[in-house]
């Protein structure tokens, strides 16, 4: 277990109780799932690991996509509190990373680029396939939690995962941090959080695609900022495609929940 922390532990601490403690406090659905599909906490937490992407990060990515479902599934459709749901949520992530981390071949192997390069494309069509959703009108929720409450509880969340960070290989960067408090903050709007993941998935396969190229020879800067680059324009395109998509669907969704 390493106990010395880095800058970039600290960094991605910093990262993680921002947007959290954001997310907490913002009351609109739409405002909150901009805020959490901000490559933030996988910028610091892909410092702070100090490996180099592969396989295990794109696994990652997919575990984290469908984290929410797996709560919304719990809490909304399976009536399972929300703290339970979390908790649950949680656990099935750390259990499947720390079986993968052992299992899938690492990085430099020529088997494990191919399953990189397959893997790049599966998670690019599935995320466009979640385009396809039906949008949801839902309510919106400001946290009524003391911020002294809230940010030594994230803080505490981070700082154990930066202590178990060198098993967890590449699943550590997409580790839930923002994403545990973010479904508890949106428990009120479960669906809409969920379905704006695609822009996570269609966003962060080309920003891992980059950093694996550029990262060994030009180091962490030029590759996170060619990836942010890709990313941002990328994201701002597909929030615009949901704003008018929601606008355009509240009638349709309206009237067929009257029918139903």
């Amino acid at each position: 277990m390493k106990l010395a922390f880095t800058p970039a532990d600290f960094a991605l601490i910093g990262v993680v109780t921002a947007m959290a403690t954001a997310m907490a406090y913002v009351h609109s659905p739409r405002a909150k799932s901009v805020v959490f599909c901000l490559p933030l906490p996988f910028t610091a937490a892909v410092i702070s690991s100090g490996q180099s992407v592969d396989l295990t990060h794109l696994v990652g990515l997919l575990l984290v996509l469908l984290f929410p479902w797996l709560v919304w599934l719990l809490h909304v459709r399976m009536r399972v509190n929300i703290f339970v749901a979390d908790l649950i949520g949680v656990g099935a992530f750390l259990a499947l990373g720390f079986l993968f981390a052992r299992l899938l071949p690492r990085g430099g192997q020529e088997r494990e680029a191919l399953l990189f390069a397959g893997g790049c494309v599966v998670l690019t069509v599935l995320s466009a396939a979640g385009l396809l959703l039906p949008p949801r009108i839902e309510p919106g929720h400001r946290s009524a939690l003391p911020v002294y409450f809230k940010v030594p509880a994230v803080v505490a969340v981070v700082t154990g995962i930066i202590l178990i960070k060198e098993p967890l290989r590449g699943f550590m960067p997409f580790f839930p941090f923002a994403t545990i408090f973010a479904v508890y903050e949106s428990r009120h709007s479960l669906h809409t959080l969920a379905s704006r993941m695609p822009i996570m998935g269609l966003g962060s396969v080309p920003f891992l695609a980059i950093v694996r190229a550029l990262q060994p020879e030009h180091g962490y800067a030029w590759a996170l900022g060619a990836a942010w680059a890709c990313y941002v324009p990328l994201a701002l395109l597909l929030d615009q495609y949901y704003a008018r998509r929601a606008v355009d669907g509240v009638d349709l969704v309206d009237a067929v929940d009257k029918r139903g």
